[in-house]
């Protein structure tokens, strides 16, 4: 069931799974739209897991936000110019 998961999330360009125990997480349950018992007790009770074991093989450990790009770019300088004019041949 992780392998088909997995496969449905790369096929549908799904970066995470995010389960939330309701209809706003993009893991959802038959029960969270009618009345039903699906997808019952067992796996129920296991979609956390379910989904944390997705993200895991897609290389995600859980969904999150873009973080935001600072305002002001931080530039990299050069304390020394010896590795550049070394005497190594």
């Amino acid at each position: 069931m992780i392998d088909l998961c997995v496969d449905i999330c790369q096929r549908n360009g799904i970066k995470a799974l995010n389960y939330t125990g309701d209809a706003k997480g993009n893991l959802t349950e038959h029960r969270m739209f009618m009345a039903t018992t699906c997808p019952g007790p067992y796996l129920h009770a296991r979609m956390s897991r379910i989904a944390a074991e997705v993200n895991k093989r897609l290389g995600k450990t859980s969904p999150r936000k873009p973080r935001p790009r600072p305002t002001t770019r931080r530039r990299r300088t050069r304390s020394t110019w010896n590795c550049v004019y070394s005497s190594a041949a």
